[in-house]
């Protein structure tokens, strides 16, 4: 039995039935309260190409029962461990899980179009193009989007939970009650995509780019934006915990009333900031220089933080 499958028999009362049409031993889970899950085994080797076909993870609904994984199209790629739909007692498409896979395009499009909520769970989209695919109500667990190309694609719902994507690109893409959760995201380019109510936590974005980027209710935090770019980003009245912005470019950034704790702003590149109402006594400002101590005009510090200014004089707080 699929791994998914074993470790939800707790849980489920077990009925085993042969698809009359593929002959593929299949499970089917029934859970109380009235929701299904059909996990479907591996397609074994003696299979003959007829029921390999039926069995893979592309096509359309042809020989596939009802609720059942729909037929493959050529040129599915191999590595689809497992797969399993969700079902309530409503209508619609069911939910999707697909694991240990290397999609391709040709498999997300059609995903996109007839899938309803999809999960991928350590697949490889490693320098896959998915420009202007619609991903809403997808979620992407420990995957690996190595320089993918998501360029205007559009994320609704979705989730990005431990996966890396050095130096991806989601240039141009509009994401909307996003998560972004773990992982790494090094030098991966943000260049004049849309972020509205998204959240990135614990995730190392070193050197990104967010350039140009039209943001509304985004918070971060815990992330590691080391030489990030972000000229122009407004992090007014945000709260900012464990934000490391060492170095980064943060040219005409709007801090006015935000709250940074446990943050560095160490040797950033701070021209032409505002700062006005901002609570700096829990940043690192490391590497200000007394001659630009009037770019925090306005700002909250602290004694300490003042005395490592005056010391640039000679000067001793006490």
């Amino acid at each position: 039995m699929g791994d998914a499958a074993a470790l939800l028999i707790s849980d489920f009362h077990l009925d085993r039935v042969d698809d009359p049409v593929t002959g593929i031993d299949t499970r089917i889970l029934r859970k109380r309260g009235g929701r299904r899950v059909i996990a479907q085994n591996h397609v074994s080797a003696g299979l003959d190409r007829r029921r390999a076909r039926a069995a893979g993870l592309a096509g359309g609904p042809e020989g596939c029962e009802r609720g059942a994984p729909p037929a493959p199209a050529t040129g599915a790629k191999k590595g689809y461990r497992q797969m399993s739909h969700e079902t309530d007692r409503t209508d619609g498409p069911p939910d999707t899980l697909i694991e240990s896979a290397t999609p391709t395009r040709a498999d997300l499009d059609r995903l996109a179009r007839t899938a309803g909520r999809v999960t991928f769970r350590g697949c490889v989209f490693d320098e896959l193009d998915l420009g202007h695919l619609d991903v809403t109500d997808w979620r992407f667990e420990t995957c690996s989007l190595a320089r993918a190309r998501l360029t205007g694609a559009r994320f609704g719902d979705s989730a990005f939970v431990n996966c890396r994507a050095p130096g991806a690109t989601f240039a141009g893409a509009a994401l909307a009650d996003t998560v972004v959760e773990g992982g790494s995201y090094a030098n991966a380019s943000f260049v004049e995509a849309r972020l509205s109510s998204v959240r990135f936590a614990r995730c190392k974005m070193t050197g990104a780019d967010l350039g140009s980027v039209a943001a509304l209710d985004v918070t971060f935090e815990e992330v590691l934006l080391v030489l990030s770019v972000l000229p122009g980003f407004s992090f007014r009245k945000a709260h900012l915990s464990g934000l490391d912005l060492s170095e980064a470019d943060l040219r005409r950034c709007d801090f006015r009333e935000a709250v940074l704790n446990d943050c560095s702003l160490r040797d950033a590149n701070i021209a032409d900031c505002r700062f006005q109402g901002a609570d700096l006594r829990g940043a690192d400002l490391g590497g200000l220089r007394l001659t630009e101590a009037d770019r925090f005009r306005g700002a909250i510090i602290s004694k300490r933080q003042a005395g490592d200014l005056l010391g640039q004089l000679g000067l001793h707080v006490l």
